[in-house]
């Protein structure tokens, strides 16, 4: 097919999204964790749990802030 500027639109309101939740997504993780009303802090499947989503979401921003990751992430095993 072709594509059209608003495919193209789409699309980067899509990226900005991702981006604006990869961003969000690590701070809110820990935020919860250590919250006083909930009973995650110590618990060491939550801190992977944290570890792999800041390290995931750094991943998705380099991907979708720099085209040439992609190429560096084929390489890279998955979890």
């Amino acid at each position: 097919g072709v594509c059209t500027a608003g495919d193209r639109r789409e699309t980067d309101a899509g990226q900005t999204a991702h981006l604006d939740l990869t961003k969000l997504l690590p701070a809110t993780a820990r935020k919860l964790q250590f919250d006083p009303g909930q009973s995650f802090a110590g618990n060491v499947v939550v801190e992977q749990i944290n570890t792999l989503i800041e390290q995931r979401c750094a991943l998705t921003i380099r991907r979708l802030t720099d085209p040439a990751a992609d190429n560096d992430a084929a390489a890279e095993p998955t979890v």
